[in-house]
């Protein structure tokens, strides 16, 4: 039972992930990751990076970072939304309630809630590159604030001390 929920969380998030990339191919997008994206010709395909030292470098040299959970994480964000906004770069993500929560949508995170919706901010944001810097600094400027490991292993630790003594 668990492969075949797992398998079919799988294919339905690279589904996800193909479709809302096959909204913006026409922008020039380039993906790096498992040589299976190469099946996709609608898109320039790049091998996968080290995430310890090549993903920040690549992080601070693209225009736009987009980030698309996967389909098992129906209203939680997943570590690159934190990755890329502490590296001060920008990123336009899938709306997950969790980001209300941790973020100033309208200040920090870009959010998109369908494909078109983010046709259009990519092309809106690659338009505008100081807005683009604008709410990339906000939102390194809030993870660095709140978000760090240490700042979460601290909470961890409260918490616990709290509900067990």
């Amino acid at each position: 039972k668990i492969h075949f929920w797992a398998l079919t969380t799988w294919k339905a998030s690279q589904i996800y992930r193909i479709e809302s990339l096959k909204a913006i191919s026409k922008l020039g997008l380039r993906v790096y990751g498992d040589p299976g994206w190469k099946n996709f010709k609608i898109f320039s395909y790049y091998r996968p990076l080290n995430y310890y030292t090549e993903l920040p470098y690549f992080f601070n040299v693209s225009e736009i970072n987009i980030n698309i959970t996967s389909i098992q994480m129906p209203e939680a964000i997943n570590q690159r939304v934190f990755d890329v906004s502490a590296c001060g770069s920008f990123i336009i993500t899938d709306y997950q309630k969790q980001l209300e929560e941790l973020f100033c949508l309208k200040e920090e995170i870009v959010c998109f809630r369908n494909k078109d919706e983010l046709f259009e901010l990519c092309k809106f944001y690659l338009k505008h590159p100081e807005k683009r810097q604008k709410k990339a600094i906000k939102a390194r400027e809030r993870v660095i604030k709140e978000h760090t490991y240490e700042l979460r292993l601290k909470n961890m630790v409260k918490e616990m001390k709290r509900v067990f003594g």
